[in-house]
């Protein structure tokens, strides 16, 4: 019986040299196995103590809350201004194409009166809960696309709960041409809102209906935009 093994062994070399890899791969998985204490690390996924310090991470600054035909985008590092300034960091405040009217008809007097005098608007609200003392940041704006003539009066305002703490209308006669500096006073405060309006830019009356007209909205640029933490307050308030 043991010549014969023999001569099996001498007549099959290559499989007994494959059958003696296969015994070594085995025997390394099964120590990996003990050596990992049954801990399965698929690939592409962090290992447990990485995530877990993701479940742990909090966001650096208050992120914004879009209510209406604005895309808020955030870019690091800037495209030139229309003042011809680049920056590290800046948040664009874009109006939709789609989302503003450009014209509405009215058929009675009373409401071309009152539609007359309405703005189209949409906001960006920051969640605040006390936790900051100050917000900074410059408003600038891109180089307008398209002909100016289209543009509207676009009117930028920004809010402390509730309150105005700033003002800058945008026109084609009067764009952003230098950087417009923000600095407000956060203390206690639970909410900051930017407001986007858009006044009218005509109306016309022909006895029998009327007609309201807007132009196109402008797009804004809160450049550097930065949230300072209240005193015990977590974060380091740069947005992003």
């Amino acid at each position: 019986m043991k010549e014969r093994f023999k001569e099996f062994l001498r007549t099959h070399s290559d499989l007994a040299f494959v059958g003696a890899i296969l015994l070594a791969v085995i025997l390394v998985f099964s120590l990996s196995d003990v050596s990992n204490k049954g801990t399965v690390i698929r690939a592409n996924s962090p290992p447990p103590q990485a995530a877990g310090q993701q479940a742990q991470a909090k966001p650096r600054a208050p992120q914004p809350l879009v209510n209406g035909p604005l895309k808020v985008s955030e870019y690091r590092p800037t495209e030139p201004a229309l003042s011809g300034r680049l920056y590290q960091s800046m948040v664009e405040v874009k109006p939709l194409e789609n989302g503003w009217k450009r014209s509405e008809t009215c058929l009675s007097r009373e409401e071309f009166e009152a539609t007359k005098s309405v703005q189209q608007a949409a906001t960006v609200t920051w969640p605040l809960a006390g936790r900051y003392s100050r917000v900074r940041f410059a408003v600038e704006m891109p180089r307008p696309s398209g002909n100016l003539a289209e543009y509207g009066e676009t009117v930028i305002e920004v809010y402390r709960d509730g309150t105005k703490v700033f003002e800058r209308r945008v026109s084609p006669s009067a764009l952003i041409t230098s950087p417009v500096q923000v600095d407000a006073d956060l203390t206690g405060a639970q909410t900051l809102a930017l407001r986007v309006a858009l006044t009218p830019t005509g109306a016309k009356w022909d006895g029998t209906g009327g007609t309201v007209t807007w132009g196109r909205p402008f797009t804004l640029w809160l450049v550097n935009l930065e949230f300072v933490p209240a005193e015990g307050g977590s974060g380091d308030g740069q947005n992003g």
